[in-house]
């Protein structure tokens, strides 16, 4: 039986290990912990930085996955001008 917490998918377990890396060593967020012994495991797949610093501020505040998706969104109409 799942959870009821947030979402196990692959792209939400790729946003939690960048927001705890740029949370408590931002230094090593590449340094991710897949493939152990290898540093800079991040950089094997798409990390999509950029758009998780947009989203961390509502990430810290609430927590809440849906509400990081929404603020992505509307950052990128805003972003985008008229």
């Amino acid at each position: 039986m799942r959870d009821a917490g947030a979402p196990r998918t692959p792209h939400r377990l790729g946003r939690s290990w960048d927001f705890h890396a740029l949370r408590t060593a931002p230094l090593h967020l590449f340094d991710a912990n897949i493939f152990h012994p290898l540093t800079g495991t991040l950089a094997f797949s798409e990390d999509m930085l950029g758009a998780e610093l947009l989203m961390l501020p509502a990430d810290v505040l609430f927590g809440d996955p849906v509400l990081d998706r929404d603020v992505l969104v509307f950052a990128s109409f805003y972003g985008a001008g008229p």
